[in-house]
């Protein structure tokens, strides 16, 4: 059986090492980051959705406890850079497992994560809009879709584009750098459709 508690370690630790770095100057959270650290070496979690967690936990409950509106800033920095380092986390994730499939398979795939995707911060952030985000705009994964798949997939976003922040709406609407091929192929332009110049 496979080593779930280890299988991501590296990954754990790099973030943790990121963390590190960011609060240095910090006690609080220097000392926080020390005791995570010590439980991704004694493979304390057994999946990856228990380290994201416990990561944010422990880093919010110093920011609530904190009355200083420096220090306190600095606790909501700090979470603010887990919340993209678990995003790219996952994008990586999600990337890799997609490669793995063949190009029918992987198309259903990503229309059916566009198409069901909870867009609520309450949902699971391993599969949430950041991450579904980072993964559209990854375009390795449709270098092998002929034309017909990228324009299905181009219009599953299409349909769903309101369900994303507003933010990322803007670029979404503006990918146009998807590739069909050596061929030179404009892939599937904009998801509205204009050709890009």
């Amino acid at each position: 059986m496979e080593d779930l508690a280890g299988q991501f370690s590296a990954d754990f630790l790099e973030a943790v090492k990121v963390l590190e770095d960011f609060s240095a100057a910090d006690a609080d959270l220097r000392e926080a980051m020390r005791e995570i650290r010590e439980r991704v070496n004694a493979k304390h979690y057994v999946c990856a959705p228990n380290f994201w967690e416990d990561l944010r936990e422990t880093l919010s409950a110093i920011e609530q406890r904190r009355d200083d509106r420096v220090q306190k800033s600095k606790a909501q920095q700090v979470m603010k850079q887990i919340a993209r380092l678990e995003v790219r986390f996952w994008a990586k994730e999600s990337v890799e497992m997609l490669r793995e499939l063949d190009a029918e398979f992987r198309l259903e795939r990503m229309v059916d994560w566009v198409q069901t995707f909870d867009a609520s911060e309450a949902g699971d952030q391993s599969s949430g809009p950041a991450v579904l985000y980072s993964v559209l705009n990854d375009i390795t994964l449709q270098r092998d879709m002929d034309q017909a798949q990228k324009e299905n997939l181009a219009a599953a976003v299409r349909e769903n584009l309101h369900k994303f922040p507003v933010e990322m709406q803007a670029v979404l609407e503006r990918v146009g750098r998807f590739q069909t091929g050596a061929l030179g192929g404009r892939g599937f332009g904009d998801w509205r459709g204009r050709d890009q110049p």
